[in-house]
């Protein structure tokens, strides 16, 4: 069964020229699972997101959601969404001191950001109000939490301690995505307070045909791109190049899965720096991960892989996703190659839902592929630190676990 998984994985990426032979070479086997955890009540995980320094981890799905330590897959505590009201999760986020923002709908519209204690998983905070704070994104920079509302196109940031709002932003149109970025690599956790015209955090937000950044701290316009012709729906940033990308689709029929293109901004000066299609027939193409200078695009039938800074298509692959989720789930990290001993950055993902792919992020080459325990299938993006690549997975679509490999280092 395993080789037989290997060579289906290997076919999945084969790529061949009317000049070459077929040949089917089965990837170089990857490293064995770490630990595989439950998460018990999860059944299906479908959030999950780590700290910013890597240590802990919160995954939901079901009725519960859990936070653990990301060393060991150990649980510090799992709850029951109807402990704190709610029906079901939304996005996670972690600041710098212990506290984890979740979010998630309590009935109708109105939804609520809760501020928790990362330690007992104790609620320290509440917003919520008559429908004006109804969200639909959640980002994180050390201090503070932002939240972008769906009742009245508004941008709020809240203080990660007390969850007190200390600014809030109306805009005119709907707010899709967000993102947030320091200004200089040497404020990424590592100076929260640090002070000067290039310090802090900024906040980029994707609103109708508009694509903006603000001052984390004070709510202030940066720049902004107004009037493209797609309706902007998602956006990543991409720190080691300094260029943030959004993705938006339009049609004069109404549909909008066509007419699709991805824009590459200057994250500091809001200079477009390339935008493009990359599909022969103008179809859906999304941007969800970027990292060290290279961002991921996908489209109904492929992966693509282009420099962040210009745009120049570098590989691209057949599309996958994980079980259960509509959307292509991957993550970037870095890893140690196993030819050459050398660390370099990579894209993680499973390309049947049994397994675990790494690729090398230059050239789309498979470094190795490890499987899953019997009987899992992938239901989330990997969660990468830097020791290891933790997949979100689930046995007979209801019991979740946590799987981990290491990445060599």
């Amino acid at each position: 069964m395993r080789l037989l998984s290997l060579v289906v994985v290997s076919l999945f990426f084969l790529q061949t020229t009317a000049e070459s032979p077929v040949t089917t070479v089965a990837p170089p086997v990857g490293p064995a699972p770490t630990y595989a955890v439950p998460c018990t009540g999860c059944q299906v995980i479908d959030a999950a997101t780590a700290s910013r320094d890597g240590s802990v981890a919160v995954v939901a799905g079901g009725e519960a959601f859990g936070l653990f330590t990301t060393a060991t897959g150990a649980f510090k505590w799992i709850l029951n969404y109807v402990d704190y009201g709610s029906e079901q999760e939304g996005p996670f986020a972690f600041d710098a001191h212990g506290t984890i923002a979740g979010l998630a709908p309590n009935s109708g519209t109105i939804e609520t950001v809760w501020g928790i204690n990362a330690t007992n998983g104790n609620n320290t905070w509440s917003q919520s109000d008559d429908g004006s704070m109804s969200q639909l994104s959640l980002a994180a920079t050390p201090n503070s939490f932002v939240s972008g509302s769906v009742t009245d196109n508004a941008v709020a940031r809240m203080d990660s301690r007390t969850g007190n709002v200390t600014w809030k932003v109306q805009l005119n149109d709907y707010i899709f995505n967000m993102a947030t970025s320091a200004r200089n690599t040497q404020d990424l956790g590592q100076h929260p307070h640090r002070t000067g015209a290039t310090a802090g955090f900024v906040v980029y937000v994707a609103y109708g045909v508009v694509a903006a950044a603000f001052d984390e701290a004070k709510g202030t316009l940066i720049w902004n791109v107004t009037e493209l012709p797609t309706q902007l729906f998602a956006l990543v940033v991409d720190e080691a190049s300094r260029v943030v990308m959004f993705a938006g689709c339009t049609d004069p029929s109404g549909n909008p899965l066509t007419y699709c293109t991805v824009y590459g901004f200057d994250a500091s000066s809001g200079k477009r720096l390339w935008e493009g299609n990359f599909t022969s027939s103008g179809s859906l193409v999304n941007v969800v991960a970027a990292a060290d200078g290279v961002s991921y695009l996908f489209t109904a039938s492929s992966v693509i892989a282009v420099s962040s800074r210009t745009g120049k298509q570098l590989w691209t692959m057949p599309a996958f996703k994980a079980a259960g989720n509509n959307v292509p789930a991957a993550s970037p990290g870095r890893a140690v190659n196993p030819i050459t001993k050398k660390d370099e950055a990579v894209l993680f993902f499973s390309a049947s839902g049994s397994d675990l792919t790494c690729v090398g992020a230059k050239d789309g080459a498979v470094r190795w592929v490890s499987m899953l325990p019997a009987g899992h299938v992938a239901t989330q993006s990997p969660i990468v630190t830097r020791t290891l690549v933790i997949l979100p997975t689930a046995v007979g679509g209801e019991h979740a676990f946590v799987v981990a490999f290491p990445t060599g280092h």
